[in-house]
């Protein structure tokens, strides 16, 4: 999966990077594997807040389901990123249920 991350008052380091393939694009790529590299494109905004830490949101296209969208906000990064992944896992799973049951009628 592709993986691209944009971030807002905070730099993209590479420890940044390895948090987001390892918890996000990694886990996430494997519900996907039936879909062509093309189409495995997720965009992750990440800003530094001064109020909350830091906010993010996951964006990812699906053919027939138009997007996936995960946001959410905390004082942790590896938190948020986790808290997106399993967002995320939870409409993968919906749509591909949705899609087993539209083949079997």
């Amino acid at each position: 999966m592709k993986l691209i991350i944009n971030t807002s008052n905070l730099s993209l380091t590479q420890k940044i990077k390895d948090l987001a393939h390892k918890h996000l694009a990694q886990k996430l790529d494997k519900y996907l594997t039936k879909f062509g590299q093309e189409i495995k494109v997720a965009r992750l905004a990440i800003k530094k807040d001064s109020r909350w830490g830091f906010s993010a949101n996951l964006r990812l296209g699906l053919p027939q389901r138009g997007e996936i969208f995960a946001k959410t906000r905390g004082e942790s990064l590896l938190k948020i990123l986790i808290e997106i992944r399993d967002q995320a896992e939870r409409q993968i799973k919906e749509y591909k249920e949705k899609q087993i049951n539209t083949r079997r009628n």
